[in-house]
């Protein structure tokens, strides 16, 4: 889901709200701008559910999984309200989760989808920034995310490690 769709979206809220926009550049993943959803899924799997937004559902999508692992791919673009049926009901149908945002493990998408998950418990981990100011300092767009912890790599051994956990 583009900027454009999240502006127009938030315009109509008429209440304050709060847009965050990556710095980095992320290929297009629609053909056009789609409407807004709170629940879109990109890729249905079996084995386990990646729960992302913004630029990491181009990084959850590009992850390489071979032929071991069939996983879900979820674009939950707003953390209030949380679409909790859609969230249960698709974790209930793969097992596992794992929360992958360009944002720390601290009140964002991580902690919101996590504290839901616990009360219907399945294993989940987070691939998100530690609790640390990210510095902007002169460095290739594809090192970013591996800096940082919340790689393509990254996020195919979380799903590794979740699905274990099963």
């Amino acid at each position: 889901m583009g900027s454009k769709t999240l502006v127009k979206h938030v315009a109509q809220l008429n209440k304050p709200s709060y847009i965050r926009i990556s710095g980095v550049a992320t290929p297009i993943v629609h053909k056009s701008e789609p409407e807004f959803v709170p629940f879109r899924k990109y890729k249905d799997g079996t084995d386990c559910t990646i729960f992302c937004h913004g630029t990491m559902v181009h990084e959850s999508l590009q992850a390489d999984f071979g032929n071991d692992y069939h996983v879900s791919v979820v674009n939950i673009p707003q953390i209030k309200p949380l679409p909790e049926k859609e969230i249960i009901q698709e974790v209930k149908k793969t097992g596992a989760a794992i929360v992958v945002e360009e944002h720390s493990y601290i009140g964002g998408l991580a902690e919101s989808i996590s504290s839901l998950l616990s009360e219907n418990p399945v294993p989940v981990k987070k691939v998100c920034l530690k609790d640390i100011f990210p510095v902007s300092i002169k460095i290739e767009e594809k090192d970013v995310y591996k800096k940082y912890g919340i790689s393509r790599n990254e996020i195919i051994g979380a799903v590794k490690s979740v699905v274990k956990k099963r």
